[in-house]
């Protein structure tokens, strides 16, 4: 509730009797509501100009263009010129006296220049008195701010604003119950925060060490969403009387961020490759990761699931990377997936350590089914192949290649590279030498190749069929010599 504090009969200005915050009114059912992206409501009186509207309907005369708005912690409107989470009251309030009834429809004629808007400027609430107080103004008149058109011209929340507190001493305050972001304690005296929860005895204490109080939840021994309530012993370096209390937000839920899917049909082996999937774990309280479900599905309603894993006991800090794999193949078995299939729909779940989890992601980006669709391949990629004889060449010797690399077509039957025409084969021996075939035909299948210098060379084979292209490489031991013969005395007696 918001409520006057102080005010002196002969006090001319308006004052607001009545402004309420996020979900209270002292209207009952006759309030005015906000949209969403609202949370101030409600009315004040004038003796001047009768009721005040704090939600009125746009059009707006000039930005901001919503009506009165209180920009508090974790809510993500921001007032003109502001930061978020700065405490700070702007946009337009409403005189319901230009209007020919209630306080919408059509403009009273006899009203004059001004259509009844009364824009607040930056109105801050102090949370570091108590009960928190609204500073600044508020201008009711024309939006050129001339005053031989004003109104009601300006309005002030706070005797502060105008050094006139010891002849009107005037004051509008809220009860309502905030977040603390006002300075608790100072650099050089940190302050302690006691945390209550429903009891006499503090079950935490020193959350912050100085400055600003925590601005997320921290991890407290009691139920996931539960209120407890911060009391800040020395605000502002003061005394223990200087007290502020906030009751804590429900844990929020987990997000996932940066979902994405890959593929890598090469690493496996023969007939067989991997989809990969991943995507961060972040969490706007820093509680770490609990648990994580990951589904992938042919059908977009996953109804029918292929896979279907659950990963618990984890502890993974916030913003933890976390991946998971799916094996493709020709013949698959539960927890596998098939080649030559349009339509593969994923989707995953995360778990903080409160028991709050983000909603299924569905293509690791959306909260919104099915999410992106993946495609796997047709038919396997190339499984390139090779051995060497002699398993020790010498310099200057000739080294054989034999290859047994598998290929697969359309119909996902398999058979040496070499016979399908639309293959090709590099082969790079490790000392600078190559063998391509699509410029010698004669390097697509087995080679030949002679080393002039010693050494361990890595030979590899490129194999590239219409879909994709994936290596071997074996290393290749090239020494001098044989060796010499051994040899001993022996004594002819």
């Amino acid at each position: 509730m918001i409520q006057i504090k102080k005010i002196s009969d002969k006090l001319k200005r308006i004052l607001f009797l009545a402004l309420i915050i996020s979900a209270f009114s002292l209207l009952g059912t006759s309030e005015a509501k906000a949209g969403s992206e609202h949370n101030v409501y409600g009315w004040a009186w004038s003796e001047n100009i009768g009721w005040i509207s704090f939600s009125p309907a746009g059009s707006y005369p000039e930005t901001p263009n919503y009506s009165a708005y209180a920009d508090l912690p974790g809510l993500g409107q921001i007032c003109p010129g502001g930061a978020a989470g700065d405490y700070k009251v702007c946009g337009w309030a409403r005189a319901c006296s230009v209007f020919n009834s209630g306080c919408s429809g059509t403009l009273n004629t006899n009203r004059g220049d001004w259509d009844g808007w009364i824009k607040l400027y930056n109105i801050s609430i102090d949370t570091t008195s108590n009960p928190a107080q609204f500073h600044n103004w508020a201008w009711g008149g024309n939006t050129d701010n001339d005053t031989m058109k004003s109104v009601i011209g300006w309005v002030s929340f706070n005797c502060a604003e105008g050094g006139n507190c010891g002849t009107y001493n005037y004051k509008v305050v809220t009860t309502l119950s905030i977040s603390v972001d006002g300075v608790c304690g100072t650099a050089t005296t940190p302050p302690t925060i006691y945390v209550y929860d429903g009891s006499t005895t503090p079950i935490s204490t020193n959350l912050c060490l100085a400055g600003t109080p925590p601005s997320t939840n921290p991890i407290l021994p009691a139920a996931a969403g539960s209120t407890v309530t911060w009391i800040c012993r020395g605000l502002n370096g003061g005394s223990d009387v200087n007290n502020c209390t906030a009751t804590r937000i429900a844990n929020r839920p987990p997000q996932i961020l940066n979902g994405a899917n890959t593929k890598d049909y090469c690493a496996v082996g023969q007939g067989a490759g991997y989809e990969y999937f991943g995507w961060n774990y972040a969490d706007p309280d820093n509680n770490p990761e609990l648990r994580f479900q990951f589904q992938a599905d042919n059908n977009s309603d996953f109804s029918s699931l292929e896979i279907n894993n659950d990963v618990t006991g984890l502890s993974n800090p916030n913003g933890t990377y976390n991946s998971q794999s799916a094996i493709v193949s020709l013949t698959p078995t539960i927890g596998q997936i098939a080649f030559n299939t349009a339509y593969y729909y994923w989707r995953v779940k995360v778990y903080d350590n409160q028991g709050a989890d983000s909603g299924w992601y569905y293509g690791g980006t959306t909260t919104t089914p099915p999410g992106a669709s993946f495609k796997t391949a047709s038919h396997p990629w190339p499984t390139p192949a090779f051995n060497f004889s002699p398993s020790t060449p010498l310099i200057n010797k000739v080294v054989s290649f034999t290859e047994s690399s598998v290929c697969y077509d359309a119909n996902n039957n398999s058979q040496p590279c070499s016979a399908i025409g639309t293959t090709t084969y590099l082969w790079t021996f490790g000392d600078g030498s190559i063998c391509d075939s699509g410029a010698d035909i004669n390097c697509k299948g087995n080679v030949s190749h002679t080393y002039t210098s010693s050494g361990t060379y890595a030979v590899t084979l490129k194999v590239c069929d219409d879909l994709r292209c994936c290596s071997i490489t074996n290393n290749v031991p090239v020494k001098t010599s044989e060796g010499v013969p051994g040899w001993s005395e022996i004594s002819p007696f």
